[in-house]
C-alpha cells in the first residue's frame, strides 16, 4: 500500500508494468495508469480514484479498465480477460468500474455498479457477454 491508499496484488504469473503513479497528499488528487498483459491482478485504487474515475486506467491486451471508489480482479489469459468488480471497504463514493473496447471505430463501454458481477472481453475488443453474477 502506497500514501494514496492504492494496493494492487498480483499472481506469480502476471506479466505488467506501472506506466504512472502520482500522487499529492495535500490536494488528494493524482494519476495512475499501469498495463497488464497477463495474469490475475487485484487493484483497490484507493484516494485517486474516489474523485474522478479517469485519473486511474488499467491496459489490457484489448481494452481499458477505469475505476471510481470500486476494487477490480481481472484474469487475463492471452486476448481473453475477466474483469470482476469488488466494493472497495469503507468506500463512499458512487463505485463503479467501467471496461472499454475499441474495435476498428467502434468503442464498447460495459458499466458494472454492483459487487460481484462481471465481463469478459474476447480478443480484438469484443464484449462477449453482458456483465453476469460470478458464483
Amino acid at each position: 500500500m502506497i500514501s494514496s491508499e492504492s494496493l494492487m496484488t498480483f499472481s506469480a504469473e502476471t506479466r505488467g508494468r506501472l506506466e504512472e503513479f502520482v500522487y499529492d497528499e495535500g490536494a488528494q488528487d493524482g494519476q495512475f495508469t499501469a498495463s497488464i498483459a497477463k495474469g490475475i491482478f487485484r487493484f483497490i485504487p484507493g484516494k485517486i480514484a474516489r474523485a474522478k474515475q479517469e485519473k486511474v486506467r488499467i491496459n489490457l491486451p484489448s481494452a481499458t479498465l477505469g475505476m471510481r471508489g470500486a476494487a477490480a480482479v481481472g484474469e487475463i489469459t492471452g486476448e481473453r480477460c475477466l474483469i470482476s468488480f469488488q466494493a472497495e471497504e469503507g468506500g463512499k463514493t458512487e463505485s463503479r468500474i467501467v471496461v472499454a473496447a475499441k474495435t476498428g471505430d467502434l468503442i464498447q463501454e460495459v458499466e458494472i455498479t454492483q459487487p460481484g458481477f462481471a465481463t469478459v472481453i474476447e480478443a480484438e475488443g469484443k464484449i462477449s457477454s453482458p456483465i453476469f453474477q460470478l458464483p
